[in-house]
C-alpha cells in the first residue's frame, strides 16, 4: 500500500504542486537570480571595456611618447576611446535591462496567451 501511495504522490501530486509553485518561484528566487545575473553581467561588461582603466591612464602618454605632440595625440585618442566604449557600455546595459524586463513580463504574457488561445 505504501508503494501505491508513493507512486500516486510521485505521478500526480508532485507535478501539480510544482506547476502551482512555479509562478511563486519565478517572482521570488528566479527574479533574485535574474537580478544577480544582471548585476554580474554589467560588472563583466564594465571590466571587459576597462573604462575605469582608461580613465586612470587618461593623461599618460601612449607608447612612451613624452613629447608635446605625443601627449596631445594620446589625450584625444583616449577621449575618443572613452566616448566609444561609453556608448558600447550604455548599449550593453540597455540590452541587459531589456532582457531583464522581458524575464519579468514573459510569465504574465504566457498566461495571457494560454487563456486567449483557450477561448476564454
Amino acid at each position: 500500500m505504501y508503494s501505491f501511495i508513493s507512486f500516486i504522490k510521485f505521478i500526480i501530486i508532485d507535478p501539480i504542486l510544482e506547476i502551482l509553485y512555479f509562478p511563486f518561484w519565478w517572482y521570488t528566487k528566479g527574479l533574485k537570480n535574474a537580478a544577480l545575473s544582471l548585476r554580474n553581467n554589467i560588472h563583466k561588461l564594465a571590466h571587459t571595456l576597462a573604462i575605469r582603466l582608461l580613465l586612470a591612464n587618461m593623461f599618460k602618454p601612449m607608447f612612451g611618447q613624452y613629447s608635446l605632440n605625443g601627449r596631445i595625440i594620446s589625450f584625444f585618442m583616449r577621449v575618443l576611446q572613452l566616448l566609444f566604449y561609453s556608448i558600447l557600455f550604455m548599449i550593453g546595459v540597455i540590452i541587459l535591462l531589456v532582457l531583464f524586463f522581458i524575464w519579468i513580463g514573459i510569465l504574465p504574457y504566457a498566461v495571457y496567451q494560454l487563456i486567449n488561445s483557450a477561448g476564454f
